[in-house]
């Protein structure tokens, strides 16, 4: 039973509340503020029940209804299910028809603007508006104005005022816009295309259904019409596709229903809508909060919108004991966390993103949530009440956010200095929702009560809005721009975070432009400095711009190549000091927007550069009382900060700040020689700037070699020079051990040569035991002595010019993309992730600057088993430019599993899933045993970029199944074998490059409904044949994709029988027909018998077609005329003439670059032992030399 409030009661518990609230007001404003409103709204209400309850009864003509609160008058109805809600629910609703409280507020003034005939809509201007409705209004054509307009939300202004003053007028107008959309709008198109309207339209509905049936002034009909619409309400709800699970719209989506089906029991459906309704409120903490705590959207100011919205879910469920997992509560509490950190110390949430200005205080919900969250009531009075966060900086790795701070001191009654401190954030997490912006690697500043380096803000959403892709793209963000475009969508790659006494250091890198990898790394130092260091790498020219946003109103000056911008107050000044000089610093005009759509002068501070590769090394000093002496780079690339206080010293050389060693990343040249080649009657000569460097000699096969004069002795590989040559009209030549081997004949006599267009062929070395050499080697086939490894290297580097390349490299940088494999390019596997791997394989291979790709047996290596690596080895190899790939959770053979997909899924799903868990980038896998059926190939193309197999019968360039990844057009040979048993000459031989292209690669069938073409391994009519496709009958063909380096004349030779058995030897008619991308060709071949080659009683000879080809692919087909035909292979070569003078330009690096961009572009370093990826990958050695 309720006990009533007696109405001599009530003026006391008036007086009392009263006195509490001047007392508590005294020292809680904020709190007095933010409750005043509910105070006065309880005791009006109570008042009002309670005088209701004394003197209630009905009009004649009304029936009187008892409910269990209280009492009703109703009209006279024939008995429904609608008439029986109405009847039977309490008078006064418990508080289970609010969720969130704004819904049951509002204000006079904006319902009194309704009553004139404007629609008041936060973000726009009123407009007039007439009544009734049509419900297809759309001013601004733009759907946030339709949200609000079919939502119904803003009638809540109509119930508060009708609540609070009883006017009847208010409760009319309600009465009539329900009603009209019940009967019109209900039924226009945008009524249901937003499903966030659709929620609070549904919250609305059901508060104003409580409320004025409460208050006696809900018409019957409308009550009939209400409950039916929620019935129809709940139902459109419920349906999936009605739902954002990927939204902070799913949030009140969810919410709505879990109303609906709280507040209506005897509605159809409802359990069912309380059930669906608590699964997603617990999905939605799963899928759109990460596991940092953060709203996948990547604004702060949507967080604190969908902290909010969960809080409020989570009293609501505690309240009406609808029950809530602990899980859910956990990642609520995670959510308080962030929300800790991230606030700006002015308590403002910081424009990051879709943001919009928003003040937080210790007021409202957020009030309710620091009672149970010390650490965040600390933040919220700023020191002044509950505990001091744990962490000084801190890192949101699955959010990608990095949050510095430089101290977090109380306010006092004399000074702010919460307020005062240096907080910076810098953005090194992924594009994950259409709240994200183009804007990695950007950073915001904050320090002396004032945001100085600001995100530009939210602006629209309106894609139309021609000022849309300035604020969502690049442009509007503090980063560097590559040639005035947008990056990709995409992830950073964040390195080691760090905080120590006096210092935060944080370093990332993307490759978001095209061909470009940007580094950037940020320390902040103290209180009053910040540095901001960016690395620039490319294979060509481009425009850079560094810019940073200045927070609106700030006074800008350049003076002596520095720009100091002021706010006007105590110590609000920013100075930007650019430590390298080579771009000049600017300021241009830049907008930001901190309130929907409406936009403000941000001037922009820019410096650019334009060059191959480039560094902006940036001071940011804050304040004008930091005693700043000194800053600058040194010649070792040691920057150094000079202060009244102290010292600190950055190193910062090219070596340490790189991501990889500097054999995997693009160098600049040493040095580049520009001279003329050119022939005598009896020899060679070099002329020009750089020849006296260089000499010419004759090789044994008679083609020129150029070598410097004076090579560098230096044994180990990876840190010798090495050069490129390229000779006009000729070739590029790559050094090997310090040689450039051209293909001109040394021979002055010979006036032509042929330039072959080497073979899209890639080796690959499958390694699988690297053992000690006083171990027994027990498996020949899988074993080998270091030592033994150490040769193949050594040879295979010096002697057969192998260029390093990991497995990833070849196909997501060339054949995926249908570009040129580079000269020369080998591949080394290691397949289980074994122990010996690391301790010898590495160790070995790393001196002669290769790389390798890895592929790991999750479950073992995750698993600390001492005979697999470790996560610290394999985090050194990753680091290091190797590749990291998948080879199942515990290298079960694949088609063991071929009849059980779900175990096919864990088997290829999980373990890439184990492995990026680490922080690994893994693309490629290789099939345990090679083993594998077309279905297990889909299930890897599902999963990776591409999937490895092996030759069955370890030989090189054995017929085999496509390669996952492959399309059935691609040629490019990438053939496994295992070359434990052989020696560095017979591996030379195996994987030996020549211009010869095979057919059963990459081939594609056409024209034969019998599939009977047939890749025939068995035959070998030359040593440098590797199998046979028979053309079985008359009208098959056979066509395989090829490329070409550059844009000239070429003929291509085919190789295979010129006749069949039954004809002749030398049939004048040819037995094929050759297409050329499409276009058949004259067909020449070879006429004399001595010229071919016989075998097993057919001639196999060369075919000739001449085309002129552009850059890139092309495609050849091969058409039987008669019954039988075999083809073997095809070669291309373009005629160079010898010239008197060639034009030769040499390029000198310091080590070896095989590629044209850096290789391993995106790594990820997220364990504990990083002091030496400190030292050699970030703001190493970072230290404080205090004043003496």
């Amino acid at each position: 039973m309720v006990k009533r409030l007696k109405p001599k009661e009530v003026p006391f518990l008036l007086l009392a509340i009263i006195i509490f609230v001047a007392v508590a007001g005294k020292y809680h404003r904020f709190w007095l503020k933010g409750t005043y409103q509910k105070l006065v709204e309880v005791l009006h209400t109570t008042t009002k029940i309670t005088k209701a309850q004394q003197t209630f009864s009905c009009a004649p003509d009304l029936v009187f209804i008892k409910t269990s609160n209280g009492n009703l008058c109703r009209p006279e109805a024939s008995p429904s299910a609608w008439l029986h809600i109405f009847d039977s629910y309490p008078t006064v609703s418990t508080g289970k028809e609010i969720v969130y409280d704004f819904l049951d507020q509002g204000d006079i003034k904006s319902a009194d603007m309704m009553i004139a005939g404007l629609q008041p809509f936060d973000r726009y201007e009123p407009i007039e508006m007439s009544f009734p409705p049509t419900w297809e209004e759309d001013p601004f054509n733009e759907r946030y104005w339709r949200f609000m307009y079919y939502s119904l939300r803003e009638t809540r202004h109509l119930l508060y005022a009708f609540k609070q003053t009883g006017q009847d007028k208010y409760q009319k107008l309600l009465v009539e816009t329900v009603g009209s959309f019940l009967d019109e709008g209900a039924g226009k198109p945008h009524a249901w295309d937003d499903y966030h309207a659709v929620a609070f339209r549904s919250m609305t509905l059901l508060n104003t259904w409580w409320k004025l049936r409460q208050e006696g002034a809900l018409p019957l009909d409308l009550s009939e019409k209400i409950l039916k619409s929620l019935q129809v309400h709940g139902e459109f709800m419920l349906n999936e596709a009605h739902y954002e699970p990927l939204h902070n719209h799913g949030i009140s989506q969810a919410a709505a229903l879990l109303l609906l089906g709280v507040n209506f029991p005897d509605l159809l459906g409802s359990e069912k809508w309380k059930q669906v309704a608590q699964q997603r409120i617990k999905n939605s903490l799963d899928t759109i909060v990460d596991e940092d705590g953060a709203l996948v959207e990547n604004s702060p100011y949507y967080h604190f919108y969908a902290l909010e919205k969960y809080w409020k879910i989570y009293e609501y469920i505690a309240q009406n004991k609808v029950g809530l997992d602990l899980a859910s509560r956990e990642k609520i509490k995670k959510m308080v966390s962030y929300a800790t950190y991230i606030l700006q110390p002015n308590l403002k949430v910081p424009i990051v993103g879709a943001s919009l200005d928003r003040q937080i205080g210790n007021t409202g919900t957020f009030k309710e949530i620091s009672k149970e969250n010390p650490e965040f009531l600390y933040v919220l009075t700023q020191g002044r009440q509950g505990q001091k966060p744990k962490d000084l900086s801190k890192y949101y790795p699955t959010t990608g956010q990095t949050i510095m701070r430089s101290g977090w001191d109380k306010k006092t009654k004399f000074e702010n200095k919460f307020a005062d401190q240096t907080q910076v954030i810098f953005d090194v997490g992924p594009y994950r929702t259409n709240h994200s912006d183009l804007d990695a690697l950007n950073i915001n500043h904050f320090s002396n009560g004032q945001t100085m380096i600001t995100d530009t803000g939210l602006y629209t959403y309106e894609a139309q809005n021609q000022l849309r892709n300035y604020f969502h793209g690049t442009s509007g963000h503090n980063t560097v721009i590559v040639d005035g475009q947008n990056q990709r969508t995409g992830s950073p790659v964040p390195g080691k975070f760090v905080q120590k006494d006096g210092y935060t250091i944080h370093s990332a890198q993307h490759t978001l432009y095209p061909q470009t990898v940007h580094q950037r790394s940020v320390a902040l130092l103290g209180h009053d400095f910040v540095v901001v260091v960016d690395r620039l790498i490319s294979a060509k020219d481009h425009d850079y711009e560094q810019q940073f946003h200045l927070f609106p109103q700030a006074k800008t000056e350049i003076k002596d190549g520095k720009l100091v911008a002021d706010w006007g107050g105590d110590n609000q000044k920013l100075t930007i000091h650019q430590l390298i000089q080579g771009g000049e610093i600017s300021v241009k005009d830049g907008l930001c927007s901190f309130e929907y759509e409406i936009t403000v002068a941000c001037p922009t501070v820019t410096t650019k550069t334009s060059s191959q590769n480039a560094s902006f090394v940036t001071l940011l000093e804050i304040g004008s009382k930091s005693g700043l002496v000194s800053a600058g780079v040194s010649n070792d690339n040691l920057i150094t900060v000079v202060t009244k206080k102290g010292v600190y010293k950055l190193s910062l050389s090219s070596a340490e700040v790189n991501f990889f060693t500097e054999s995997k990343a693009a160098t600049k040249p040493v040095a580049e020689y520009q001279m003329e080649l050119a022939q005598s009657k009896t020899d060679w000569q070099l002329t020009g700037p750089g020849s006296e460097k260089f000499e010419v000699k004759v090789a044994a096969d008679q083609s020129l070699v150029i070598s410097p004069k004076q090579p560098d002795p230096n044994p180990e590989y990876a840190k010798r020079p090495s050069y490129v040559a390229e000779i006009s009209g000729v070739d590029t030549y790559y050094s090997i051990d310090q040689k450039l081997n051209l293909n001109i004949p040394g021979n002055p006599a010979i006036k032509t040569f042929r330039i072959y267009e080497q073979e899209d062929f890639v080796p690959i070395l499958g390694y699988h035991h690297v053992i000690d050499d006083d171990q027994k080697i027990v498996s020949p086939s899988l074993e080998m002595h270091v030592s033994d490894f150490e040769k193949q290297i050594d040879y295979l580097t010096n002697t057969s010019g192998c260029r390093w390349f990991t497995f990833g490299d070849i196909m997501e940088n060339y054949v995926l993309k249908a570009e040129k494999v580079p000269q020369r390019a080998c591949v080394i596997n290691f397949d289980d992730g074994r122990k010996d791997h690391f301790t010898n394989g590495y160790r070995v291979f790393r001196k002669y600057g290769a790389v390798a790709t890895f592929y790991i047996i999750s479950q073992r290596v995750l698993n600390d088993n001492p005979v697999y690596l470790n996560l610290s080895e394999l985090d050194e190899l990753y680091r290091n430019g190797n590749e990291i790939g998948s080879h199942t959770v515990n290298a079960g053979n694949l088609m063991t599993y071929r009849y059980n997909q779900k175990e096919l899924v864990y088997q290829l799903e999980e373990s890439r899933k184990m492995l990026e868990s680490q922080g690994y980038r893994v693309t490629m896998f290789a099939y345990p045993g090679g083993e594998q059926n077309q279905n297990i190939v889909n299930l890897t193309k599902k999963y990776y970029q591409a999937g490895r197999d092996i030759a069955k019968d370890n030989s090189w360039r054995e017929p085999r199944p496509t390669t996952a990844g492959f399309g059935t057009e691609f040629v490019w040979h990438m053939h496994y074998f295992k070359p434990e048993l052989l020696t560095p000459k017979q591996i030379e031989n195996s994987i030996g490059y020549n211009s010869w292209w095979q057919f059963e690669e990459g081939y594609r069938i056409d024209n034969d409904p019998g599939q009977s073409i047939r890749p025939l391994s068995s035959y070998d009519p030359t040593p440098s044949s590797y199998g046979i496709v028979d053309l079985w009958d008359a009208g098959d063909r056979i066509s395989n994709k090829f490329i070409v380096s550059r844009d000239d004349t070429y003929t291509i030779e085919v190789f295979g029988t010129v006749n069949a058995a039954s004809l002749p030897v030398y049939a004048q008619e040819n037995t094929v027909d050759i297409f050329v991308d499409g276009i058949k060709r004259p067909v020449g071949k070879t006429a004399s018998a001595e010229k071919c080659t016989l075998y097993k009683n057919q001639y196999y000879c060369g075919y000739t077609v001449t085309a002129q080809l552009k850059k890139g692919a092309h495609t050849i087909s091969v058409e039987s005329k008669i019954k039988g035909v075999k083809v073997d292979k095809f070669k291309m070569f373009r005629s160079v003439s010898t010239q008197e003078t060639y034009s030769v330009k040499i390029t000198q690096y310091q080590k070896f670059d095989a590629r044209p961009y850096p290789r391993q572009m995106e790594v990820s370093l997220n364990k504990s032992n990083y002091l030496i990826y400190l030292i050699t990958n970030a703001f190493a050695k970072v230290f404080r030399v205090l004043a003496s």
